[in-house]
């Protein structure tokens, strides 16, 4: 390999790494920033400390729950690397036979409810230590959380259903 094929293979994938850097990232913060006022609004609301009492939940600013989640996301992923790593999970390769196939599907679930949990883990503990607010509120913040998103990505199922439909009716 020569000096001009690493250039052009880096600059073939500069503009991906742009788009992400500019575009895909910060839409991704604003995002989960949004979902985390919103988490924690209801969860003041819901316990009646909405009337900025001293025990209610503080609503970060938009940008603060941008730096909020960008902490969270980086501590979640090194984990998952790391949890990968030690744990060996191969996934399913060309080839493999049934009862192989199985267990790699078997270790696959595993893994990932393990990264599950240990997202959970890791959220509540960020959001416990930037948000001043207990282990056990913020863990009313995550499970509200996975709420809301759980219901948006309901409502958009049923209307990518929906436009399905009409457009090709059965």
């Amino acid at each position: 390999m020569n000096s001009s094929m690493l250039l052009l293979g880096v600059l073939a994938s500069l503009p991906g790494f742009v788009c992400f850097l500019f575009f895909v990232l910060p839409l991704s913060l604003l995002i989960g920033s949004v979902v985390l006022i919103a988490a924690i609004y209801l969860v003041n609301k819901i316990t009646g400390n909405d009337k900025k009492r001293s025990n209610s939940i503080p609503l970060p600013t938009v940008v603060e729950g941008m730096g909020i989640v960008l902490v969270a996301t980086l501590i979640n992923m090194a984990i998952s690397y790391l949890l990968g790593f030690f744990l060996g999970v191969e996934g399913v390769q060309p080839g493999m036979d049934r009862v192989a196939f199985e267990q790699a599907i078997k270790d696959a679930i595993e893994f990932e409810l393990m990264v599950f949990l240990s997202t959970i883990l890791v959220n509540c503990t960020v959001f416990a230590l930037m948000l001043p607010t207990s282990f056990v509120r913020a863990m009313v913040v995550v499970f509200f959380q996975i709420l809301i998103v759980l219901l948006n990505v309901i409502i958009i199922a049923l209307v990518v259903i929906g436009i399905m439909f009409a457009v090709n009716p059965i």
